[in-house]
């Protein structure tokens, strides 16, 4: 096997490995840990291209044979020097480097890895990641029987119409599901129910939520997912010389759940 051929394999594996990468993120669904979901179309489309190039690679591989100028069929014509044949391998050899990581890469985040220190009051400032969020549309909140159903699908929109406008819905019920969250600036009366929230990638990942009161806390583990059942309160607090609500959940019941395939939320 003539060095040609050699780097042609390399570089075709590892093209081949990068799209088996994409593929097994996708299909174990630990891609929703990395990138925000409208991404996997193009996850998708980037595997199926490193696949195609892979194959391109082993054809010409498989075929060095080149036509010179001269007439002639140069069957040495890449067999280049040792070390500039060995500098191409170990270039091609350092995207193994992401590939290795992606193993040891911690795809099992939860609301207390991430939000070890989370304040539960969002602040209500212009620059405030809740108001920041501009959903295409409020038009799909509605009331079912007088009750907010904040799921999968509505946790987002309901979470920003909530801390945004929490006036009309105070005294109303309130179902949520998310993860306990127990913090140590929290007493015995309280806990915390949240997700994760994603705007583009796990860079901008943040916990987002509601604290919880209850005359006794849930007997579950912290990470466990639950279901709040209660309604829906504000305590005024000031912020910056301004004073402004904050929501919090009054607790009727507590069950447990099972965390759903994709637990992340995203605000559009």
């Amino acid at each position: 096997m003539n060095n040609h051929k050699l780097q042609k394999i390399t570089n075709a594996t590892i093209l081949f490995l990068f799209a088996f990468i994409f593929i097994l993120t996708i299909i174990s669904s630990t891609v929703y840990s990395f990138v925000h979901k409208r991404h996997i179309p193009m996850i998708i489309f980037a595997a199926f291209v490193f696949i195609i190039t892979g194959i391109i690679e082993l054809y010409y591989g498989k075929n060095n044979h080149h036509a010179c100028n001269h007439g002639n069929t140069c069957d040495n014509l890449y067999e280049k020097p040792k070390k500039i044949f060995y500098g191409k391998i170990f270039n091609a050899a350092v995207f193994l480097i992401p590939i290795l990581l992606y193993f040891f890469a911690n795809t099992n985040l939860s609301l207390f890895s991430v939000a070890q220190n989370i304040d539960l009051k969002i602040q209500h400032q212009p620059s405030s990641p809740i108001e920041s969020f501009s959903p295409k549309s409020y038009s799909n909140l509605e009331l079912q029987n007088d009750t907010i159903i904040m799921d999968d699908d509505s946790f987002a929109l309901w979470l920003s119409e909530i801390y945004i406008n929490v006036e009309p819905y105070i005294d109303k019920k309130i179902e949520i599901s998310g993860e306990l969250w127990l913090g140590e600036q929290l007493n015995e009366k309280e806990f915390a129910i949240g997700r994760l929230m994603m705007v583009c990638c796990a860079a901008d990942m943040q916990a987002v939520g509601f604290l919880c009161e209850t005359e006794t806390r849930p007997d579950y583990k912290e990470g466990e997912w639950i279901k709040v059942k209660g309604v829906l309160k504000a305590s005024p607090y000031t912020y910056d010389g301004i004073e402004v609500l904050d929501p919090f959940i009054e607790v009727a019941s507590v069950e447990k759940i099972e965390k759903p395939k994709n637990s992340f939320v995203y605000p559009f």
